[in-house]
């Protein structure tokens, strides 16, 4: 055999591709197992280092900012104790010594702002209309309450729940959201207010002490500055808003996934390809956020990574390469076998293939057995074609010897001319429907034709056997004009009509006082996402019981036993043309007649 004339299967269907494969497969699995176990093992390590870094970081630094809020704390009380706000909070007395009051508030301001410089400005909100702004270069006093600036409206103006002893911390403001600004060049300055509630009876006032955001980020972005990751460090309030980050655009950011995940206690988490800490910080009731990407984490493993990566190449590199020598070695006289039977299966029969093993293994028995198998093939292959050819010539001379088409419409005609002769206009009828049915069998050559051509035929038909049993049968067809167009096999509706005057009619006869009526109903429908067209033949015969209905759809898909011709016959060519195992339904009774509807895709005549 030559090596051209095989049929080459392709490689991962071959068996030598399958063995490569899977060898290959297995082996590449157990590593890549091996390697994602230490991954995680180190990953896991990793990550329980860090985060027990960053607690113990996040645990100084949170008593750190405990010390500031507490000297922040002991400022505001300073300046209570050195001014005598108490008397402020609501407008009373003489208007000297309201004013002496207003000195000694501004004497004190000064003091701590030169004292303090972290502290940025400090301001005084009475229960009335007055506020008293001090900033180290401005004191003002205002007594209009409408000009009150944002952080009033937003945070104080309506506080429901204002405690005693506790002061308050805001963050999110700047300078220009507690005093109108109308002083030219003054720069924003973005705060960390801390406010605490004055009482004089049920009345209250506040006192405001608005800390540079840059001071105190100060004490938490060390942390970032220090490490060599990439992480962003920043503080959220109880309501998810972030007021404290080195980025001042980011400060208003809503972070509500954050909220989800803040509790009394430090929690870590990982949230997309960050690792996510929140530490909540007791004395303003913020929470404190470090992320930190995941990958600065892993850095250490990457050469690791890289490591198991070329191992894993390397290994599968030389396995593949083995793999590929041995089988192919082994499985080269079991390919051509298999090639010898692609052939055979192409059709190309008697070719032998030369013996390699004389040794008496598994493949010298396997090119023996193919050898004698593919001889005998041909051999049959031979006889059977002789004997199809010479029963073919014999069925051919047959039906040349049955009947002449010209001999017989010469027949119809003169049969048809001795009609009119003697004025026999029902024979003469009868002989033109006859001849318009038989022309379509000998000189029609089309498998198929129009709804319309089939419609006509049937009618040609009934009007035959009509003059048989004497104007006892009534067509009757039910289908819209735009379906005459629609392309059926030939002749697929007649041994249905058939059927019914075979069958129906002579239940029929029995009940002389109606008329044997059968009708041809077609319709467009779609059926399992098809655009099928569907006709129905019906009658009002007797019809069978449900039983023998049962038997004759099950005698569809039997073979021929000279009974159910025309049925069985229908749904053969549907079958075969369509690929439609369910073109033919039957349904009857013994009180509604029988019916049969016929099923195919929907095809427009072409011309």
């Amino acid at each position: 055999m030559k090596k051209d004339d095989t049929v080459k299967i392709p490689f991962y269907k071959s068996v030598f591709g399958k063995m490569i494969i899977a060898v290959s497969l297995s082996f590449l699995l157990v590593i890549i197992i091996s390697f994602i176990g230490l991954y995680m093992g180190v990953k896991g390590a990793l990550r329980t280092r860090t985060e027990t870094e960053l607690l113990r970081s996040y645990k100084q630094l949170e008593q750190n900012l405990d010390t500031f809020g507490r000297e922040v704390d002991q400022v505001t009380l300073r300046v209570l104790n050195g001014s005598d706000l108490a008397s402020l909070v609501v407008s009373h007395g003489s208007q000297t010594s309201m004013i002496e009051q207003r000195i000694d508030f501004f004497n004190m301001t000064d003091t701590i702002l030169a004292e303090y410089s972290f502290i940025d400005s400090i301001v005084f909100y009475n229960a009335e209309d007055v506020t008293l702004f001090a900033d180290g270069n401005w004191n003002i006093t205002s007594e209009n309450s409408k000009k009150r600036e944002k952080f009033y409206t937003e945070r104080l103006k309506n506080q429901s729940a204002v405690p005693r002893k506790k002061a308050i911390w805001y963050g999110g403001y700047n300078s220009s959201d507690f005093v109108e600004n109308d002083r030219d060049n003054q720069k924003l300055v973005n705060y960390v207010s801390v406010c605490r509630p004055i009482f004089r009876g049920e009345k209250y006032g506040w006192l405001v002490l608005n800390v540079d955001l840059e001071h105190f980020v100060s004490y938490y972005n060390s942390i970032s500055e220090d490490g060599s990751w990439s992480e962003e460090t920043y503080m959220i309030d109880q309501f998810g808003r972030t007021v404290s980050e080195t980025n001042v655009y980011g400060i208003g950011d809503e972070k509500e996934n954050l909220m989800l995940q803040t509790e009394d206690a430090p929690r870590i988490f990982e949230s997309g390809k960050k690792l996510i800490l929140c530490y909540p910080v007791g004395f303003c009731n913020w929470t404190l956020v470090n992320e930190t990407p995941i990958s600065e984490i892993l850095g250490d493993i990457r050469d690791v990574q890289e490591i198991f990566i070329l191992a894993i190449v390397a290994s599968v590199t030389i396995s593949i390469l083995f793999l590929v020598f041995w089988v192919k070695y082994m499985t080269t006289p079991f390919v051509k076998v298999i090639d010898a039977l692609k052939m055979v299966q192409n059709g190309q029969f008697g070719i032998v293939l030369e013996q390699d093993h004389e040794n008496g293994d598994e493949f010298s028995l396997l090119v023996n057995s193919y050898n004698k198998m593919t001889l005998e093939i041909s051999s049959l292959i031979h006889k059977n074609v002789e004997n199809e050819k010479s029963k073919r010539d014999a069925q051919i001379r047959a039906l040349k010897s049955q009947i002449n088409p010209h001999f017989l419409y010469n027949t119809l005609n003169t049969v048809k001319w001795m009609a009119i002769v003697k004025g026999e206009n029902d024979i003469v009828d009868c002989m033109d429907a006859l001849a318009e049915m038989v022309q379509p069998i000998f000189r029609d050559t089309r498998n198929k034709w129009s709804v319309e051509e089939e419609l006509t035929y049937i009618k040609n038909y009934c009007k035959i056997m009509n003059y048989r049993y004497g104007e006892k049968t009534v067509l009757g067809i039910e289908a819209d004009s735009s379906l005459m167009s629609a392309m059926v096999p030939k002749f697929i509706l007649q041994p249905l009509v058939e059927n019914s005057f075979f069958h129906g009619l002579a239940e029929k006869e029995m009940q002389e006082h109606k008329k044997f009526q059968i009708y041809v109903k077609g319709k467009r429908k779609e059926y399992k996402t098809r655009d099928c067209l569907e006709l129905c033949v019906y009658d009002n015969g007797i019809g069978i019981s449900r039983e023998n209905c049962e038997k004759l759809r099950a005698s569809l898909n039997m073979e021929d036993d000279g009974r159910h011709i025309g049925l069985r016959n229908i749904y053969q060519r549907i079958k075969l043309l369509y690929d439609m195992e369910d073109g033919v339904e039957i349904g009857s009774d013994n009180e509604n007649g029988f019916q049969v509807m016929v099923r195919i895709p929907y095809e427009e005549e072409k011309w």
